[in-house]
């Protein structure tokens, strides 16, 4: 079942329910961590040269050798951000998924293959940066030459460029999260198995990205007030999604606000809930399901489909209904329900005649 993305913000409403507090905190570690690090670039490096990487005016003229520090600065800045930023993914999926989740989250990456955290934002970055490079490339023709058939030439890379760019960018979007969930997988199989699970839904996360438009709106409105709970909020139903693109959410609610969703669901239809869901379809109904179709039904069921029928059933198939009912179909009966005279101590040959002298008026209907 795809969930809708209303459905997806709605789970996710309901699950940073009490985690409010740990988001905005870590969203503000984050924020005063890369205003102290900017800070000390500056200061470091100069005024001067942090405005003239940011864009920003300056009467400083920076040296080309300050120019590279502050290129190198920024660079390593960034990256150390984006572990930081992976961090904050790792809380989010452990908020979705209902597991124990804190503000040191934030430090997964840097205990659990920090390299490879790197290397996954890195090579996302520049699989980015690649697609804008002919644009980049006809841009400068059209600066050198100017004429209707370049100018018309660089509008059509700009579209083919920037439509590359969002599909790569789509595809890749879960990547992070495939490393957060398993710290040990490699970045290019990792990124090879979001583009996998991305199949078919990159016009449902492009959809979900473009409904927050008008948070964000807010957020500026705001000055920037209602981040507190807009950036949390988006950040966990982009969990919730990974989630569902991943396979993991239950095909059916409903969903309650504690425990992991293989708890919710009591019927697994998918195999994969283990023994959250009591009626697993694809297994032994072991202790959960009284109803163990693929045999036998140990204790939960008292008929036992698989013979025999010990001490639940009265009624042996085996022909023999020893204890329960003393009567054998080789025309012997001891305790004939049948014989209504005498029951207690009646006995008969097998031609029906009663040993104690009374006759039995069901001989000739019931024995021959």
């Amino acid at each position: 079942m795809n969930y809708s993305c209303a459905q997806l913000k709605q789970m996710a409403k309901q699950r940073m329910r009490g985690n409010f507090p740990h988001a905005i905190l870590i969203m503000l570690i984050i924020g005063v961590a890369s205003s102290i690090l900017y800070a000390l670039m500056s200061a470091i490096l100069g005024f001067g040269s942090f405005s003239y990487l940011s864009g920003g005016y300056s009467s400083y003229n920076p040296s080309f050798e300050s120019a590279v520090l502050s290129l190198i600065s920024f660079t390593l800045i960034t990256l150390f951000l984006s572990i930081l930023e992976t961090g904050d993914s790792r809380f989010y999926y452990n908020v979705t998924t209902g597991r124990p989740s804190s503000v040191e989250d934030i430090l997964f990456p840097f205990r659990n293959h920090p390299l490879k955290a790197l290397g996954i934002q890195c090579l996302i970055a520049l699989i980015g940066v690649a697609c804008l490079i002919p644009l980049y490339f006809v841009l400068f023709l059209s600066a050198i030459y100017p004429n209707p058939g370049i100018i018309l030439l660089s509008f059509l890379v700009f579209i083919g460029s920037m439509t590359a760019e969002l599909f790569l960018m789509l595809s890749f979007s879960q990547a992070v999260f495939v490393y957060v969930q398993n710290p040990e997988i490699g970045v290019i199989e990792a990124l090879r198995e979001s583009y996998k699970m991305m199949r078919g839904y990159r016009v449902s996360l492009l959809y979900m990205n473009l409904s927050f438009i008008p948070m964000l709106l807010l957020v500026s409105i705001t000055c920037g007030i209602a981040s507190l709970y807009v950036t949390p909020y988006m950040s966990s139903t982009q969990a919730m999604f990974y989630l569902q693109v991943s396979g993991q959410l239950p095909p059916e609610g409903p969903f309650s606000d504690n425990g992991w969703f293989y708890q919710q669901n009591p019927y697994n239809q998918g195999g994969q809930y283990g023994n959250q869901g009591p009626y697993n379809q694809n297994g032994p109904y072991s202790d959960q399901g009284p109803y163990n179709q693929n045999g036998p039904y140990p204790d939960q069921d008292p008929y036992n489909q698989n013979e025999p029928y010990p001490n639940q059933n009265p009624y042996d198939q085996d022909g023999q209904y020893p204890n329960s009912n003393d009567r054998e179909q080789d025309g012997q009966n001891y305790n004939d329900p049948y014989d209504i005279p005498n029951q207690e101590s009646d006995k008969k040959n097998k031609n029906g005649q009663s040993l104690d002298g009374y006759e039995n008026p069901y001989k000739d209907n019931y024995y021959n």
